[in-house]
Formats: C-alpha cells, sequence, structure tokens
C-alpha cells in the first residue's frame, strides 16, 4: 500500500539495505519503544534513499503514525 504517491515518485529505483538496529529501549517497554522503531525505520529509508531532506518533518510524522496504526498499534501520534 503507498500512503503517498508524489513520494513514491521521489525514489526512481529503491536502494538495498542491510540493516542491524542496536537499542536501549526495552522490548514491550510501552509507550514510544514501537514509535522509536517506526521512526527510526523510517529515517534511515529516506536518507538511503536520497530524500530524507526532500520530506517536510510534519509529512514524515504523518506517514510513522499512519505506518503504526497499520501494524495494529494504538499509536496517538503524539509518542
Amino acid at each position: 500500500m503507498v500512503h503517498d504517491l508524489k513520494l513514491r515518485d521521489m525514489v526512481k529505483t529503491p536502494a538495498g539495505m542491510k540493516i542491524l538496529i542496536d537499542s536501549n529501549v526495552p522490548p514491550a517497554a510501552g509507550l514510544s519503544s514501537s514509535s522509536a522503531f517506526t521512526v527510526c525505520s523510517a529515517i534511515t529509508c529516506a536518507h538511503a534513499n536520497g530524500i530524507l531532506n526532500k520530506i517536510p518533518q510534519q509529512q514524515l510524522a504523518d506517514l510513522t503514525v499512519k505506518a503504526e496504526r497499520m501494524a495494529g498499534t494504538a499509536c496517538g501520534g503524539m509518542d
């Protein structure tokens, strides 16, 4: 599912990535643990594809909230 066609069209060929995530946030820590992971993933993907500086911060925040809700969390966007 594509949330934003303009954003998708900014990337001609998506970059392949091998990612290792290391964190001090304990699993199932509650508030913000899934949000931290979602935001980190979004920023990493945008950076790897050369569009991080082309996305307004509010749009990036909105997209991460939508992604979390699709994953089944009841985030409110303030996490």
